[in-house]
């Protein structure tokens, strides 16, 4: 975040806390938030499932299952009645994530203590990005409902990474129920080994091109690399649709504290944050056709 959207960020702040908090309340969460929107912006699985805000954590509702419309319906009339939806559960239950850093005393000596500050909340936010990525894309990745084999490595001088990719499209769009636009706008995540190869310039369709290129402008793909992923890569149809990641937002209990730690000189912060991802069941075993896994991307 830039000093801008900071100043902005504690405007808010200090509307939500009211008169009476403190200087140091009031830096401790605007850390806090600062963590939270950077480590979203850092991570991959935030950016392609829904992101949602729950005031508990534990989580509950149901999805209904498809529905019918009667046509024609003559003039007059009304359609015969409903019949009736399938609904299918959904239970969340969101769990703790902790990242803890400390400003030194020889810091504040220094007159370092606000770079000291800016750094550790930039290590911060990057440790909580992972630890949401692993939680996301692990949950994204046991939720597959389909699964297709790689013709080959993407490194390797037979593979077909475009192939494989349309392979996965195309049986997303068989045997779930997206719209010809949802397309246009998939997400592919793809282990960070196979990152260059993907960029590799080769003749496609008469032009000089890379594969993310020719895949991006044909079929309006979005590609994410991750360190996470070894040897699969994920091909989603993002959105609440396919999946949720719920985020605990509550003034209930402090989710940022600061404690001074006397025996090393240093005031320490801890940062929490409750979140928990699950992808939207459309087969028995909680599986989702809106996410095809596409196996021995890479070695």
């Amino acid at each position: 975040m830039d000093k801008k959207e900071i100043v902005e960020l504690a405007k808010k702040l200090k509307a939500e806390l009211g008169p009476a908090f403190s200087e140091d309340i009031l830096k401790a969460e605007i850390v806090k938030n600062v963590i939270y929107k950077e480590s979203d912006l850092l991570a991959v699985g935030t950016k392609i499932v829904a992101v949602r805000q729950f005031g508990a954590l534990d989580v509950k509702w149901a999805y209904p299952g498809e529905m019918s419309a009667e046509y024609p319906v003559p003039e007059g009339a009304t359609a015969e009645y409903a019949e009736p939806v399938e609904w299918t559960e959904f239970n969340l239950t969101l769990k703790k994530a902790v990242v803890r850093f400390a400003i030194t005393d020889e810091a504040k000596i220094r007159q370092l203590g606000n770079y000291q500050l800016q750094f550790s909340r930039r290590r911060a936010a990057e440790a909580l990005a992972k630890t949401k990525d692993n939680e996301i894309l692990a949950a994204l990745q046991n939720g597959a409902g389909i699964s297709v084999a790689a013709a080959a490595t993407w490194d390797s001088d037979t593979a077909d990474p475009a192939g494989d990719i349309i392979k996965a499209i195309g049986e997303i769009f068989s045997k779930s129920n997206i719209l010809e636009s949802e397309i246009k706008g998939m997400a592919v995540v793809v282990p960070a080994k196979v990152w260059a190869p993907l960029h590799k310039l080769q003749e496609i369709n008469n032009l000089r091109q890379s594969i993310k290129d020719y895949l991006e402008g044909s079929y309006g793909l979005k590609f994410y690399p991750s360190r996470i992923l070894t040897t699969d890569a994920l091909v989603v149809v993002p959105g609440e649709m396919t999946a949720i990641h719920g985020v605990l937002n509550t003034r209930k209990i402090p989710l940022v504290e600061t404690i001074r730690r006397p025996e090393i000189g240093a005031t320490e912060y801890i940062i929490k944050q409750y979140f928990a991802t699950k992808v939207v069941p459309e087969t028995s075993d909680g599986k989702s056709y809106r996410i095809a896994k596409i196996t021995g991307v890479s070695s």
